[in-house]
């Protein structure tokens, strides 16, 4: 999820002092939450921030109505409304306001991700080279097969027990900050730390020309060089080690963990049982044949594809054969088999 940056194109908006900024926005949450029930909250910014090019509204989904632009069109009376996923920007005085609508189980977690300008996504690094990620919906750990994302798995939406994880005092970042590099400060005060885990060259593509575009990552490079930031205590630990931690520190990550490797591991067997080398094998088949054969033989099944699935898994390794005799009989069904060997 991203903020809504420049979203806006037919309005010429302005940046605001802090003074400025804040009065605005003491307008623009008066008039939020004066309608009954709504769950809104003003993202956090380090004290000494001079200027602002826009305002972000952390917003709990399921207490606003379906019509959110309507809605915001009726309180602002804005010239511009942009919808963008599930950020909502539109225009009060000539400034811009992203209003980012989260699921209810997400309000907390993003409320501090978005916090302190960057320093969410500086805290991702780390979680990264751990081996997790961290966003607006907390501390993640991903189950991949090769390139394939098998599962997104929560460790855990508790922000105190995400930060502590992740080597950081939740006590002291939800005492704000006053300048920026505070906030730097905090970002580089893990002990899982690494600063090597921050050079734009190091990136992917897609990350290096997201990071590059802010002013705020940009900064903290050159703090890191100036401050002369070394690597944490534990910056060398391996991924296999947090990994371990993290089972044993979250009970509810863990039998979710356990469950998508014990799915990943049926599905493997499922595939060197059937797949389109073997079904090719026994008919002869190729191409567009062989899709369609494909497809028939897990609706054709009685259930359908669950059931073939289910079917799968209570096959024998050492007897195979009820799976070939099935394969060959729908074939042969649809007339492909005989077409396919006798043209």
């Amino acid at each position: 999820m991203r903020m809504g940056g420049n979203a806006l194109k037919t309005v010429a908006t302005h940046r605001l002092s802090a003074a400025s900024y804040l009065q605005l926005a003491a307008q623009v949450m008066d008039t939020l939450q004066s309608e009954s029930g709504f769950r809104v909250e003003l993202v956090r910014s380090f004290g000494a921030k001079a200027d602002f090019g826009d305002m972000d509204v952390i917003a709990d989904r399921s207490t606003l109505p379906a019509d959110v632009p309507a809605l915001m069109s009726h309180l602002f009376n804005p010239h511009e409304v942009v919808s963008n996923g599930n950020v909502l920007s539109f225009d009060v005085a000539a400034f811009q306001v992203d209003l980012v609508c989260v699921p209810a189980s997400e309000y907390d977690t993003a409320r501090d991700y978005f916090a302190f300008n960057d320093l969410g996504n500086l805290m991702g690094r780390t979680a990264h080279r751990m081996g997790f990620t961290y966003g607006h919906n907390g501390l993640r750990y991903k189950v991949r097969d090769g390139d394939y994302l098998v599962a997104d798995l929560t460790v855990t939406t508790e922000m105190p027990a995400a930060f502590a994880f992740l080597g950081y005092d939740y006590r002291r970042f939800d005492q704000g900050f006053h300048t920026l590099e505070e906030v730097f400060a905090f970002a580089a005060s893990s002990a899982h730390f690494n600063p090597a885990a921050y050079p734009l060259e190091s990136r992917g593509h897609r990350d290096r020309v997201r990071d590059q575009k802010r002013q705020n990552y940009r900064l903290f490079l050159e703090w890191l060089q100036t401050a002369g930031v070394a690597a944490g205590a534990s910056a060398d630990l391996q991924r296999e080690h947090h990994l371990q931690r993290a089972l044993k520190q979250f009970p509810a990550f863990a039998e979710a963990l356990s469950q998508s490797q014990e799915a990943l591991a049926g599905a493997r067997r499922r595939k060197q049982l059937f797949n389109g080398q073997i079904v090719a094998e026994l008919t002869g088949l190729e191409g567009r044949e062989l899709g369609q054969l494909m497809r028939e033989l897990h609706d054709a099944y009685p259930g359908g594809r669950a059931a073939f699935v289910s079917w799968l898994d209570q096959l024998q390794d050492h007897d195979l054969t009820p799976l070939h005799a099935y394969i060959e009989q729908v074939a042969a069904d649809l007339d492909l088999q005989e077409s396919k060997c006798h043209p």
